[in-house]
């Protein structure tokens, strides 16, 4: 963990547990350092590395982990109430890709009988394993949140500022994709052609009466410009 995270956000979270036929170990933290904010999971099993995208171990971290921050992020530290006692009407939610995003794991399993699949029988594909490492770590960090209050804190705090974040670059996208799209016709974005050929052309006040006139045209004739804003009266 010390080679594959260069400035953590919080103190390793280490913890592991053991049954009659397996055991596993695992430490993660999150990278904070620029550049950092990609996924890294190292896996072994039965001393063996593994592939971490696609082996049982591994699945069951992301599911463990899953399970306990979203449901916690979303239903607890982002639940804000404002002001009129209402909550808000498009609140922010965190996503797998959020939790992903910087993350730095070890994963590590023993089976007394393992099963490994793959061309390079890279792959530990159990589902027996799946279910106990899944189990495992929601146990654990919902122990490990009881008694890391801070640390805990400052987690949740850099995942809201990533959920922030891809919101932003997600709305960035669509405007960049609108304006490409006006670029390319030379027309707004929001501006719809006939199919066949230029008869009329309904120039209405906002989307919504755009939306209901585009229902209920003559396609291959008719075109609908909505705008923003009152119309001046004519």
């Amino acid at each position: 963990i010390i080679d594959i995270c260069n400035k953590p956000l919080i103190k390793p979270i280490v913890f592991g547990d053991m049954s009659s036929t397996m055991n596993c170990n695992i430490l993660v933290t999150y990278d904070i350092s620029e550049g950092g904010d990609y996924e890294d999971i190292r896996s072994y099993a039965n001393f063996c590395p593994t592939d971490s995208a696609e082996s049982s171990h591994v699945k069951g971290f992301i599911a463990g982990i899953k399970k306990f921050i979203i449901p916690y992020m979303n239903k607890i530290y982002l639940n804000s109430i404002n002001s009129k006692g209402k909550k808000n009407k498009k609140p922010l939610t965190i996503t797998e890709a959020d939790i992903r995003t910087g993350l730095r794991a070890v994963v590590n399993a023993n089976h007394l009988e393992p099963n490994f699949t793959g061309q390079a029988k890279d792959i530990l594909a159990m589902d027996d394993v799946e279910e106990f490492v899944a189990e495992t770590t929601l146990k654990y960090m919902e122990e490990w949140s009881k008694t890391n209050p801070h640390d805990l804190q400052k987690l949740c705090k850099y995942l809201k500022e990533i959920a922030t974040l891809r919101i932003s670059m997600d709305n960035k996208k669509v405007k960049l994709q609108n304006q490409f799209n006006s670029v390319q016709s030379g027309l707004p974005s929001k501006f719809v052609a006939p199919t066949e050929t230029w008869k009329e052309l309904f120039i209405c006040e906002g989307d919504s009466a755009g939306g209901s006139i585009e229902n209920h045209r003559h396609n291959p004739t008719q075109g609908v410009f909505p705008i923003r804003g009152m119309i001046i009266n004519c």
